[in-house]
C-alpha cells in the first residue's frame, strides 16, 4: 500500500510540475484548476483542451482546492475583494452542462 501511494503522489507532483511550467510558459500568473464532471461534448469543451494544453490542473471529483471556486450555482459574484485569494491560491472551476444542474 505505501509503494502505491508513493507512486501516486509521484505522479501527481509531476502533473502539477508539468501545470505549473506550462502556465508559466503561457504568462499565466495565476493557478488555474477544475473539477470536470465530463458532461459536455469533449471536442468542444474549453476546460478539457486548455488541460491538453497544460495550462489548467483537472482536480479529482473528491479533492480539494484552498483557493476561489467558480460555480455556475455560486451565491456571491467575485470581487476586487478576492484578489489576494485568487493571487496565492488560485481559481477552480466547476466544469458541468447547465442542462444537467439541479
Amino acid at each position: 500500500f505505501t509503494m502505491r501511494r508513493g507512486r501516486h503522489h509521484r505522479q501527481r507532483r509531476q502533473e502539477e510540475e508539468t501545470h505549473d511550467t506550462a502556465a508559466r510558459d503561457a504568462g499565466l500568473s495565476v493557478r488555474l484548476s477544475m473539477w470536470d464532471f465530463e458532461q459536455c461534448d469533449a471536442k468542444r469543451c474549453t476546460g478539457r483542451k486548455l488541460a491538453r494544453l497544460g495550462l489548467v490542473r483537472v482536480l479529482s471529483p473528491r479533492q480539494s482546492f484552498p483557493g476561489l471556486v467558480l460555480s455556475p450555482t455560486g451565491q456571491r459574484v467575485v470581487s476586487p475583494a478576492d484578489r489576494l485569494i485568487v493571487e496565492h491560491k488560485g481559481v477552480a472551476v466547476v466544469d458541468c452542462s447547465w442542462a444537467c444542474i439541479e
